[in-house]
């Protein structure tokens, strides 16, 4: 059995460089991962209804809930220390399994108040069944933590990409058989079984049970835990509104509509913030003070160059999206993407800004900003559900994300002592092409359009014209603005270089090389 010992830190240029590696290895699988999974989502929402899908929201709901309520940052805690022993590695696995056994008795025994809460007997016996996905959660391989803390993300993204492809395959069979939401329900827990034995087939460290380290957890766990409650009220705030005041049937095109319009957050930005986190950690404990506000700077460039033109996109085509992608029933959905795709673009910065405080354990301030935005948010959400419906709702929520966003970033920026102008510098050019390019898009009736097409060739004809016509305003406008900036070094560049190292490494795994700038 293998021990983890404690190994030198890297200096600050191979941090930098692990990070950006692990970070395009993550972001790269991602969108393989998301692309199957939209084709998942595709499929199943023509086999399964709205209904299935608001079960299974609020099931997850509930489950989530009880397991952010007692989340203690364990695996951040490694992650962050200067130095972790046997002893560490253990009391956390110990932690870990301590914690998945009592969520996991929690959801069995809120399964039937949750039921009578949300007036639908069939949200009992799903959550009896899925309780046993924190029991499971709680005991992988802390071995994979080490991955992690070395900056080895690859090998940590497999296996969530693993996992991930293991459930689309399982859900998508079970739905064509049973043809309701036990197929969603099976195809997660299978998915958490898989994981649990790939966790420990990925690293060959074997823990014991063991709490002779809990002091070194206690120092951070209890800002840690009171960071993950404010977190999950303001995260699943919109479920319980929903579900109590509007149904089950609204839960589940709310949900539906969230995904779609923070596609470019969840599935480019939030993989990225998970793999700047112990790239922030190790450039903390480095001995340059400045490495982590260069960091910051050049990382959250790039955020805003994706974020802001994939959240004005998925606005301005959610009508023939919606209709050329979930169908005629889902059509609800579209407005509700309109309002989130732009509210959420600054959740860009924001996740790198919670990433840098995370690994600086600044969990106090996390606290305040989380605590008083969700309480703005229930507040707001139960003002105007009843009144306003979903669309009230997804513009309270939008709102109050994008002025919560807006404060992690400032207050990040301000704990490395970067100038918030620096950060205004790299975010104003993405921003400007992605309003040049809205208004054009809606001057020509491509984008937020007032009716949704009347077929689905028609919704199709116009995602052909409006996306390609999008992205092409979007990339002149920027590289105006840049030119007529001076040409700064900042996101552009960067993303130009990256763009070349990863078609040179294509270019070498398919075995060919460049002569004379052609590839042969």
């Amino acid at each position: 059995m293998r021990e983890i010992s404690p190994s030198p830190e890297p200096a600050e240029a191979a941090i930098l460089q692990r990070t950006a590696r692990g970070a395009a290895l993550m972001v790269g699988w991602r969108m393989v991962n998301r692309g199957l999974g939209l084709i998942s989502t595709l499929i199943l929402v023509r086999l399964l209804t709205p209904d299935d899908f608001g079960l299974m929201s609020l099931a997850a709901a509930v489950t989530a809930t009880l397991n952010s309520a007692s989340t203690l940052g364990i695996y951040n805690q490694i992650i962050r220390s200067r130095t972790v022993t046997r002893e560490s590695y253990d009391t956390g696995f110990t932690l870990s399994v301590l914690r998945g056994l009592l969520i996991g008795a929690m959801v069995f025994a809120i399964a039937g108040p949750a039921a009578s809460w949300f007036d639908d007997p069939r949200v009992r016996p799903i959550l009896q069944i899925i309780a046993v996905i924190p029991i499971m959660e709680g005991m992988y391989s802390i071995g994979l933590v080490e991955y992690r803390r070395k900056l080895m993300l690859e090998k940590d993204f497999i296996h969530l990409s693993a996992t991930r492809l293991f459930q689309i395959v399982t859900t998508i069979t079970a739905a064509f058989i049973l043809r309701d939401y036990t197929a969603l329900m099976i195809g997660l827990t299978a998915s958490r079984l898989f994981a649990l034995i790939l966790s420990y087939l990925m690293h060959p460290y074997r823990p014991r049970l063991s709490l002779r380290a809990w002091r070194e957890f206690l120092s951070v766990s209890f800002w840690a835990w009171l960071v993950s409650v404010a977190n999950i009220v303001r995260e699943r705030a919109d479920t319980f509104v929903i579900g109590r005041l509007l149904g089950v049937e609204s839960v589940g095109l709310y949900a539906v509509a969230e995904e779609i319009a923070t596609l470019a957050i969840t599935e480019l930005v939030s993989p990225l913030a998970n793999a700047c986190m112990p790239g922030f950690a190790a450039l903390l404990r480095s001995s340059d003070p400045g490495a982590a506000a260069a960091a910051l700077r050049r990382i959250s460039a790039i955020v805003i160059l994706v974020a802001a033109p994939a959240g004005f996109g998925l606005s301005l085509v959610a009508q023939p999206l919606v209709t050329a992608g979930l169908g005629a029933r889902w059509l609800e959905a579209a407005p509700l993407i309109a309002v989130m795709g732009v509210a959420f673009v600054p959740s860009g910065l924001g996740l790198i800004g919670y990433a840098l405080m995370t690994a600086q354990a600044a969990f106090v301030q996390l606290f305040i900003i989380v605590a008083l935005t969700g309480a703005a948010r229930v507040a707001g959400l139960l003002t105007v559900g009843s009144r306003y419906g979903l669309l009230g709702i997804a513009a309270v929520a939008g709102t109050v994300v994008a002025v919560e966003q807006t404060v992690l970033t400032w207050v990040a920026a301000r704990r490395v002592r970067l100038a918030v102008s620096t950060v205004l510098r790299v975010a104003w050019r993405p921003l400007f092409a992605a309003c040049a390019m809205a208004v054009l898009l809606w001057s020509l009736d491509l984008g937020w359009t007032a009716a949704p097409p009347a077929t689905t060739t028609k919704a199709l004809a116009m995602l052909a014209v409006a996306v390609p016509l999008g992205a092409a305003i979007f990339a002149a406008v920027l590289a105006l603005c840049w030119w007529f900036s001076g040409r700064p070094r900042g996101a552009e560049t960067d993303l130009f270089e990256l763009m070349q190292r990863s078609l040179g490494a294509v270019l070498r795994r398919l075995g060919l090389r460049r002569v004379g700038g052609v590839a042969s």
